[in-house]
């Protein structure tokens, strides 16, 4: 009776708060991708992006020395043993390092349609970290819930994923303490972040200000940046007219969509405030997504980061 009951418990919270098993899951169907060990995520396409960096140089064979090879690339012991000269080659490396910033903040406690918007931020984050391993990148960032952060280095390997994932969890589980800007953890972003590498940023972008703008214009500038942008079905479109309880658990309000004319209100905020993170990714060279809450999440950031020709289980 006691299992039943936790069983019921925790059913009941599917889609309010994430759990460990949902976001190590997609863990479990990288095997259903068909491709080397090299980057599979790549930004959205439409935009231009600063070229991809590489971390270093990765030896890749020995070979005899050709007149005009750096003579301090060598291999010495090779060539004692074989009688002539022989040279080690390098390759670039093509890791990168793909950094997410994770809005889990009041605003994103919010959802009409499956899960809250902090819940598809966790697994919209969850899933990007295992394709980035799965490409041989590594992966790190900053996860926010309007007031503590935490930060994370870019790691490579499941390690890297699971570093991110343990405070996904966390934060998302916890009551979220302040309702800050999210400038703030841009700016942190900002200055701890590797160069050249891929940035996404996972909000409703609600407290997006001016200091907002300039932190994501910076971003923009060494990094390819994609703004993911979670809303819910019930911001996108106005539903049936009705005066609708709303609560943040604490205080309760409601929201008064009887009138024609609050109904316009509300469908012309979203609006505008979708054509303003329009505007910003295309005077940033950026990609803009849009993710709601009732989207299959998969198969909608395949189509949007997966390389063509990639096949990935579950998402076709």
């Amino acid at each position: 009776m006691i299992e039943r009951d936790a069983s019921r418990a925790s059913d009941a919270l599917i889609g309010i708060i994430p759990s460990l098993h949902e976001l190590i899951a997609p863990h479990c169907h990288r095997s259903g991708i068909r491709q080397p060990p090299s980057a599979l995520l790549t930004p959205p396409a439409g935009r231009q992006t600063p070229a991809r960096s590489s971390r270093g140089m990765a030896f890749a064979e020995v070979r005899p020395y050709f007149p005009g090879d750096d003579v301090r690339s060598i291999d010495w012991r090779q060539s004692a043993r074989r009688g002539r000269l022989y040279t080690k080659r390098y390759d670039e490396e093509r890791e990168q390092a793909v950094m997410l910033l994770v809005d889990l903040g009041p605003d994103m406690r919010f959802g009409t349609r499956q899960a809250f918007k902090s819940v598809v931020a966790a697994r919209a984050a969850a899933w990007l970290a295992w394709q980035a391993i799965a490409g041989g990148d590594r992966i790190g960032g900053i996860v926010w819930n309007g007031g503590p952060m935490r930060e994370l280095p870019a790691l490579g390997h499941e390690r890297g994923a699971l570093a991110l994932i343990r405070p996904l969890v966390e934060l998302a589980t916890s009551p979220p303490t302040g309702n800050g800007s999210l400038a703030v953890p841009l700016k942190r972003l900002l200055a701890t972040r590797p160069q050249n590498g891929m940035t996404v940023v996972i909000s409703d972008f609600a407290g997006l200000d001016d200091d907002s703008e300039t932190a994501i214009r910076h971003l923009a500038r060494t990094s390819r940046l994609t703004l993911l942008h979670i809303c819910d079905p019930f911001e996108m479109q106005p539903p049936p007219p009705a005066r609708y309880p709303v609560t943040d658990g604490r205080r309760h309000a409601h929201l008064d969509l009887l009138s024609e004319r609050g109904r316009t209100a509300h469908a012309a905020a979203f609006t505008a405030h979708c054509k303003r993170l329009e505007r910003l990714a295309q005077t940033t060279a950026s990609s803009c997504l849009r993710l709601a809450t009732d989207d299959d999440l998969p198969r909608r950031l395949a189509s949007d980061f997966i390389k063509p020709g990639v096949i990935l289980g579950g998402a076709t």
